[in-house]
């Protein structure tokens, strides 16, 4: 029995050992490289941050939201969070952070202040739904199934991204329940998707008229999507189609040149009178 009990606090104490080695490390900084390739090694999907306002490029609350909710992910430890940030910034955002500043929360702190105003953000997405343009109408003897799909698809990550600004409390009532935001959504949907939506407007509560819009878009896009096999097959036909030869309007050339039509086994035969 008192050999069991030796053993076990021999155990013990090495296990101390090993759990204040480890502290030491972390506490000393000399878990940074390992770290890195190990939350990389996850393949998550971290985005870069300049301060451009393009589509397919994050604002500044959407790259925190990635960002944090990946440092979850990996268990990234506190003192290497400003290297990954740092590292992850670009252009006039790298210029705006002091080279000697490694403090993660100050960083997140300068970035925010500088590139997070809610109310610009708006405006900037505001400006990239113009850009886009109305999705086209359905109907016309051929629909732009593609035209349809990509517009409502580009729309939509743009509502996405407005959504992500829910973060700052200031931005939700201009998210959620604004009704100039909720009209201006409105009028990029063609008429035959938006007709009733404009119906129930004036007495629908702001709130309720977003969800009822986003939903919209969305069934667009799954419309848009489900017709596309139809439509690659049209164009697949119509291909087709173009490589066969013209067919000749005979009756009228031979009116046209004075010739008697004169039909054999291969085609049409042409003599004159």
């Amino acid at each position: 029995m008192r050999k069991e009990v030796g053993n076990a606090e021999q155990l013990s104490i090495l296990l101390q050992r090993k759990l204040n080695e480890a502290d030491s490390i972390i506490k000393t900084g000399r878990i940074t490289t390992s770290q890195l390739s190990h939350a990389e090694s996850k393949q998550l999907p971290y985005k870069e941050f300049n301060g451009s306002k393009g589509l397919q490029e994050p604002h500044i609350w959407e790259f925190f939201n990635i960002l944090d909710t990946n440092f979850k992910i990996a268990r990234t430890a506190e003192n290497i969070k400003a290297q990954v940030l740092k590292k992850l910034l670009k252009g006039s955002a790298r210029l705006a952070i002091p080279e000697d500043l490694n403090d993660y929360t100050q960083i997140k702190q300068i970035l925010i202040s500088r590139f997070g105003n809610p109310v610009i953000i708006l405006s900037d997405i505001l400006e990239l739904h113009k850009n886009i343009g109305k999705i086209p109408s359905k109907y016309c003897q051929r629909p732009p199934w593609h035209k349809i799909e990509d517009a409502a698809k580009n729309h939509l990550m743009l509502i996405r991204k407005a959504e992500q600004l829910a973060k700052n409390r200031m931005a939700v009532p201009e998210i959620f329940a604004s009704g100039h935001r909720n009209f201006n959504l409105l009028m990029l949907i063609s008429h035959e998707y938006n007709e009733d939506l404009l119906a129930m407007m004036p007495h629908t509560d702001e709130r309720t008229m977003y969800s009822h819009i986003v939903a919209r878009f969305e069934q667009i896009l799954a419309s848009a999507s489900s017709n596309l096999d139809h439509s690659d097959k049209a164009l697949k036909k119509d291909a087709n189609e173009k490589k066969q030869p013209p067919v000749l309007e005979t009756d009228q050339f031979a009116l046209a040149y004075g010739e008697k039509k004169t039909k054999h086994n291969h085609g049409w035969h042409m003599s004159a009178r």
